[in-house]
């Protein structure tokens, strides 16, 4: 719950309360979990370029851990790939283009890959390959920038893209089987993974 800092934890069969987490935490976004780890995205102030981080949540105490990891700015959307962690960051109040790539061994970002603008969605395939969907930066920026779609080999975290037109922006990557599923200026648009056009 990002506005009031806390993360409630229920039990998924009857919603009743488990924990509630009120500290360690600033602006929370989303949560991934590996190694019997929570990975917790906050985004600090949305106006601040250096504070933001990822929490640790010990699954087993409920707690978070007194370290955190330093990322850059606009930590989103955040996916387990085995035992890695990848981290979506949108730019806070502004844009960024950055995937943080963290080892849930030794909870150290190691790497960051650099994709379009505005990544908005982190989908994983059958084959372990990471895809991310970019909306571009929107007009109102005055540098207004494409959408982008991009597949990322996880073994070497090499990626490749495929281009929107100039003024669309599109949102919401899921995949179901060989399938990707997007949404985009009020429509839901489907393609197969093996495609290299949109």
């Amino acid at each position: 719950v990002n506005v009031s800092n806390t993360i409630e934890i229920v039990n998924r069969y009857t919603f009743e309360s488990v924990a509630t987490i009120n500290s360690g935490l600033s602006n929370p976004r989303y949560i991934a979990f590996s190694n019997g780890k929570g990975y917790v995205t906050n985004w600090g102030s949305g106006s601040d370029a250096t504070d933001d981080y990822v929490a640790i949540l010990d699954l087993a105490t409920n707690t978070l851990a007194s370290n955190t990891i330093s990322v850059v700015e606009g930590p989103e959307e955040v996916l387990a790939i085995n035992d890695k962690i990848y981290v979506a960051h949108q730019g806070g109040f502004s844009q960024n283009n950055k995937i943080s790539v963290i080892d849930a061994a030794s909870d150290a970002v190691s790497k960051t890959i650099i994709v379009g603008d505005v990544p908005n969605s982190l989908q994983v395939d059958a084959s372990g390959n990471l895809w991310v969907l970019c909306g571009g930066k929107p007009s109102w920026t005055g540098n207004e920038t494409a959408g982008q779609l991009f597949k990322v080999i996880t073994s070497n975290n090499t990626a490749t893209s495929i281009d929107f037109a100039s003024t669309e922006h599109p949102n919401f990557l899921k995949i179901q089987n060989s399938d990707l599923y997007y949404y985009l200026g009020g429509a839901l648009y489907k393609m197969n993974s093996a495609e290299t056009t949109l």
